[in-house]
């Protein structure tokens, strides 16, 4: 979690020179996407046995796609760049505990966003994957392939809901996988 507070602070730092009044007047920025990570509130229930044991559930959780803009084919939305994913007994900024983070390149297949309607995605990846285990003293980490797939519901114009299942290799036998409920800021 610590390296994904990092990486999110860095690019908000970075591209604020790209907030105006006209940009936030209409789509949102990337520097306003990333704040919106920061903003972002969620819960995770891991589903694997060992993962629950050895990380308890359920944990705070952040999930930021510093993504392009996406391209349109055919009614479909494709999009990708890196995601910063993390599951924790704090929330950030605050950090310790038990923890899992993936971070790494990866892309999401989604329609498009109208309001009052759910907005289907599916996404996968190739992802650093870290975790901390304070209850079974262990730490391990290791590159593994992610696939996500669930629904976002636009709340208001720049607050959505996502409800999402995602299935992660495993490292020393321990997991990621688990179901997701956040709320987005932008």
């Amino acid at each position: 979690m610590k390296t994904r507070f990092v990486v999110l602070t860095a690019c908000l730092f970075v591209g604020s020179a790209g907030l105006s009044s006209a940009a936030v007047a209409q789509a949102p920025t990337p520097a306003e996407r990333v704040l919106g990570s920061l903003l972002s509130v969620g819960g995770y229930a891991f589903t694997q046995g060992r993962a629950i044991r050895a990380l308890g559930t359920p944990k705070f959780f952040g999930d930021s796609l510093l993504y392009g803009k996406p391209a349109s084919r055919g009614g479909w939305l494709y999009s990708g760049g890196i995601e910063l994913m993390g599951a924790s007994d704090h929330f950030l900024p605050f950090t310790g505990g038990n923890s899992a983070d993936l971070i790494g390149p990866s892309f999401r297949v989604t329609t498009a966003q109208v309001a009052g309607r759910l907005q289907p995605f599916a996404g996968a990846g190739l992802y650093y994957f870290s975790v901390h285990s304070d209850r079974e003293k262990f730490n391990s980490n290791g590159i593994v392939p992610g696939i996500s797939f669930g629904v976002r519901y636009p709340v208001a114009r720049f607050v959505t809901l996502e409800a999402a299942y995602h299935i992660n290799g495993t490292i020393g036998g321990l997991g990621s996988d688990g179901f997701a409920l956040t709320l987005n800021v932008f």
